[in-house]
């Protein structure tokens, strides 16, 4: 276990949006606010570097890769998914699978990360999302936080507020 002062595990869609057109300011003020606080799993550089990678080679893909390497890699810890995380996972998806609440794998493997290093997870959520996902986010016991686009939070997300104040 790392022994660091991280407080937030960022999702995949959180750490892209500085590549959007047109960055939510919400989001981008509070990934400035938060630096050195906020770290990725694994399987979220995974999802980076291969939506990168199925890209042909371009300008926009030289760009991206160049925040990947040079911004992403050097200023997010990268948290591996272990053997605790693969227990609580395993747990929690059985627990879900059996109230007919079957998580996306994924998205459990990012939960369980989060949940064994005590690290608030930060997604934007779509406004697609199926209840059956809220309701297996919600009943994990994982802390979760969703930035608006004025649309629905996730599960323990604040209205107002991105990240939640200090303890």
């Amino acid at each position: 276990m790392l022994v660091v002062s991280l407080r937030y595990l960022l999702d995949t869609n959180i750490v892209s949006e500085p590549l959007r057109p047109q960055p939510d300011p919400g989001v981008m003020a509070q990934l400035a606010k938060h630096a050195g606080r906020a770290a990725i799993a694994t399987i979220v550089w995974h999802e980076l570097l291969f939506g990168c990678y199925r890209l042909p080679a371009s300008r926009k893909r030289s760009a991206i890769d160049r925040y990947l390497q040079q911004v992403v890699r050097q200023t997010l810890p990268l948290l591996p998914y272990d053997t605790a995380a693969a227990e609580w996972h395993a747990a929690e998806r059985a627990r879900l699978t059996n109230i007919g609440q079957t998580p996306s794998f994924v998205d459990g493997q990012i939960a369980a990360i989060a949940k064994v290093n005590g690290l608030t997870l930060v997604t934007q959520p779509t406004w697609n999302i199926t209840p059956r996902f809220k309701a297996s986010v919600s009943t994990t016991g994982v802390r979760s936080i969703g930035h608006r686009r004025g649309r629905e939070s996730l599960a323990t997300a604040r209205p107002t507020a991105w990240f939640p104040a200090p303890a």
